[in-house]
């Protein structure tokens, strides 16, 4: 027969492995989140005062961002990416990653018009999400909006979503 006296111990001990396991768990499954960025946003592109035949071909020129090297070139027309014409705006959606991110500057060349606008020094908010424990599922992506940018050494606020620098003729 087991003693009052070995029932408390077997009881202590017991209560000591559960509470060493329920600090286990909560360590692994709560303390363990991790703080991850939010993915940037980039901008779109919209022409103001254009003509559908002076956007007929566009080339936008992806530059580094420390010395302006030329890295890549991407010729844009109406057969490659859409245009939607709203009154006397153009707005032309590139469905490709990193155009016109922060990564990078950019030039921008209507060749109708012989005309280049400089895009760069974009910044986006610095925005984290908290994730949860080690085995969680609750991590959904957050984005970082485009603030600003410069288009020809001005700085412009961009206050519309999605981002869009409006390209004055």
């Amino acid at each position: 027969m087991t003693t009052m006296k070995e029932l408390k111990q077997i009881f202590q001990n017991n209560s000591l492995f559960l509470l060493l396991l329920f600090l286990l768990v909560s360590f692994i499954f709560g303390s363990c989140s991790k703080e991850t960025p939010c993915y940037d946003n980039y901008l779109s592109l919209a022409f103001v005062g254009f003509s559908d035949t002076e956007l007929d071909t566009i080339k936008i020129v992806k530059l580094d961002k420390a010395n302006d090297n030329m890295l890549d070139t991407f010729l844009i027309n109406r057969t490659s990416v859409f245009y939607q014409k709203t009154n006397d705006t153009t707005f032309i959606s590139v469905f490709k990653v990193d155009i016109l991110s922060k990564k990078n500057n950019w030039t921008i060349y209507v060749p109708t018009l012989n005309k280049t606008f400089r895009i760069s020094d974009i910044v986006n908010e610095a925005k984290t999400k908290k994730c949860g424990g080690l085995l969680s599922l609750d991590c959904f992506p957050c984005n970082n909006k485009v603030v600003s940018y410069k288009i020809n050494s001005v700085i412009k606020v961009v206050n519309s979503i999605p981002e869009v620098i409006y390209i004055q003729k």
